[in-house]
C-alpha cells in the first residue's frame, strides 16, 4: 500500500510537471505577442477555481484555457506579472518554485519590484492589452481612467465547471456557450436561451422551448440548480458562435514611443532587457517619466529603434492553433518538419494527404520593407487568398517554389486545404470558422489527486 501510494504521488507530480511545461508555451513578456496581461499571484491564489489548495500555478493554465475559449484561439499568450516575493512563497511546492524561477530567468514572466496592482494596469495602458482579473470592469474603471468607456479591456475571471470563464464589461463571454438550465438532446444539440419580446407570455416561451412530440427526449445534465456549466466539448451547437471581440486597444502615446525603441538594462543577467533576450522586449516601467527596468528598478538605456516584428497565427481546420513572431533578424520557416527546432512544424495536424503534399520546409516568412513576405520553398506550391478588407470576397493566386509575395493585411496563405497562415491580429471572414473549442493546456493535469497532494 505504501509503495502504491508512493507511485501514485510520483505519477501525479509527473503530470503536474507536464502541465506546467505546456502552460510555459503560452507565456510571454513581449507585448506584441501577448493577448492579455495578468497578475500571476492573483490567479494562483484563486482557490475557488478548483477548490484545491491555497495557491497553485496550475491555475495559470486555467486562465490560459479561459482566454483561449474567449478569443476562440488555441495559441493564446498571457503577459504574466508576479511580485518578486512570489518566487520564494512557502505555500508553493518546491517544483512550483523551481518552475517559477525558470520562467522568470527565461523572461517568460515579469517578476516586478513594484506594486503589481499598479504595474498590471500600467502595462495594459501602455500596450493596449486587456486586463485578465478577478475584478470587474466596473470596479477597475472607478480608479483607472483609461478603462472608462472601454468595457472590453477587462476580462473578469470566475469559476465555472472546474475551470474558469471570462466575461467582459458588456457581459460577453466571447461566444462561449454557457447553460443556465442544463438540457441537451442525445444528438448533442444545445438549445440557447430564448430571447422573446416582452409581450410574449411565459406560456409561449415554454412552448417555444419545448421539443416537438416527434423529437428525441431531452437528457438532463446533472448540475446544481442555477449554476452555469460548460456544455460537453463534444456537443454540436445548434447556433453558430459569434466572432470573438477585438479586445486589444491601441497603445497610448507613451506606450507607442516606448515600444518603438530597444532598451537595455545594466542589471546582472536581466531577462527582460539584457543581452541574452532573444526576441521582443517587455514594456518599461515609467518612474517619474523615466523608463526603468521593472525587475531591477534601474534606469534603462535607449539602444536604438526596435526592429519590426509581426505576429502570425497558424489556423488548422478553422481554428487557431499556434501564434508566433516573425522578426527582421530571424526569418521563420513553416513546414512538415523543419530542421531548426525554433521553426514552426505543422506535422501534428496533418492527415496522410496533407503530409504528402506539404514539404519539410514549405514556406519562409520574413519581413521586408515593413511587410510580411512569404517565399514558397516546397515542391507543390501554396495558395494565397487575397482580400482588400475582412469582408471582401477573396481572390486566389498560386505561389510556386522560389516565388515570394508580400502578404496583405487581410490575406492568408494556404499550405494545404484547411492549413493557413494569417496576420495574428486579423480575422478575415470565414477563416476562423470552426465551432470546436481550443484544446486545454491542462490535459495532463490531475484534478482531485493534485488537490490532495502534500507540499514539499
Amino acid at each position: 500500500m505504501v509503495l502504491a501510494n508512493a507511485e501514485e504521488e510520483v505519477a501525479v507530480r509527473f503530470e503536474v510537471s507536464r502541465a506546467l511545461d505546456t502552460i510555459e508555451q503560452h507565456l510571454t513578456t513581449d507585448p506584441m505577442l501577448a493577448q492579455a496581461v495578468v497578475d500571476v499571484a492573483e490567479v494562483a491564489r484563486y482557490a475557488e477555481l478548483d477548490r484545491g489548495r491555497g495557491i497553485s500555478l496550475i491555475r495559470i493554465g486555467m486562465a490560459v484555457d479561459a482566454l483561449g475559449r474567449y478569443l476562440h484561439d488555441g495559441g493564446v499568450f498571457l503577459y504574466p506579472v508576479a511580485p518578486r516575493a512570489l518566487l520564494s512563497e512557502g505555500e508553493l511546492t518546491s517544483k512550483e518554485r523551481m518552475v517559477l524561477g525558470r520562467w522568470t530567468d527565461q523572461g517568460l514572466i515579469e517578476a516586478s519590484a513594484h506594486d503589481v496592482a499598479v504595474r498590471v494596469p500600467e502595462i495594459a495602458e501602455l500596450t493596449g492589452l486587456p486586463i485578465l482579473s478577478r475584478s470587474t470592469h466596473e470596479e477597475l474603471a472607478k480608479r483607472l481612467e483609461f478603462l472608462r468607456g472601454a468595457p472590453l479591456r477587462v476580462l473578469t475571471m470566475t469559476p465555472r465547471g472546474g475551470g474558469a470563464l471570462l466575461t467582459d464589461g458588456t457581459g460577453g463571454t466571447g461566444g462561449v456557450v454557457v447553460l443556465a438550465v442544463g438540457k441537451a438532446t442525445p444528438m448533442g444539440k444545445v438549445a440557447p436561451p430564448l430571447e422573446l419580446p416582452a409581450e410574449e407570455s411565459a406560456e409561449s416561451a415554454e412552448s417555444a422551448a419545448a421539443p416537438d412530440a416527434g423529437d428525441e427526449p431531452t437528457v438532463e445534465i446533472d448540475t446544481p440548480p442555477g449554476v452555469p456549466v460548460w456544455p460537453d466539448p463534444g456537443l454540436v451547437y445548434s447556433v453558430p458562435l459569434p466572432e470573438p471581440p477585438a479586445v486589444r486597444a491601441e497603445p497610448n502615446g507613451v506606450g507607442t514611443a516606448l515600444m518603438a525603441r530597444l532598451w537595455h538594462c545594466d542589471g546582472f543577467d536581466c531577462p527582460g532587457f539584457g543581452d541574452e533576450r532573444r526576441i521582443g522586449q517587455p514594456v518599461p516601467h515609467m518612474r517619474t517619466g523615466v523608463p526603468v527596468c521593472s525587475r531591477h528598478d534601474e534606469r534603462l538605456v535607449d539602444a536604438g529603434p526596435r526592429p519590426p516584428e509581426i505576429p502570425v497565427a497558424l489556423i488548422v481546420d478553422g481554428l487557431r492553433r499556434r501564434r508566433f513572431m516573425v522578426t527582421v533578424d530571424r526569418p521563420v520557416r513553416v513546414g512538415k518538419e523543419p530542421d531548426d527546432p525554433d521553426d514552426i512544424t505543422v506535422k501534428p495536424y496533418l492527415h496522410d494527404a496533407a503530409a504528402n503534399w506539404i514539404s519539410p520546409e514549405h514556406l519562409k516568412l520574413e519581413i521586408g520593407d515593413g511587410k510580411l513576405v512569404i517565399t514558397d520553398l516546397g515542391t507543390n506550391g501554396s495558395l494565397v487568398w487575397t482580400r482588400a478588407d475582412p469582408q471582401a470576397r477573396p481572390e486566389t493566386m498560386r505561389l510556386y517554389k522560389g516565388k515570394s509575395y508580400p502578404l496583405g493585411e487581410w490575406d492568408t496563405v494556404e499550405l494545404y486545404t484547411g492549413i493557413e497562415l494569417v496576420h495574428a491580429e486579423r480575422r478575415p471572414k470565414g477563416v476562423d470558422a470552426s465551432p470546436d473549442e481550443p484544446a486545454s493546456v491542462l490535459v495532463d493535469a490531475p484534478t482531485v489527486a493534485m488537490m490532495q497532494l502534500p507540499r514539499k
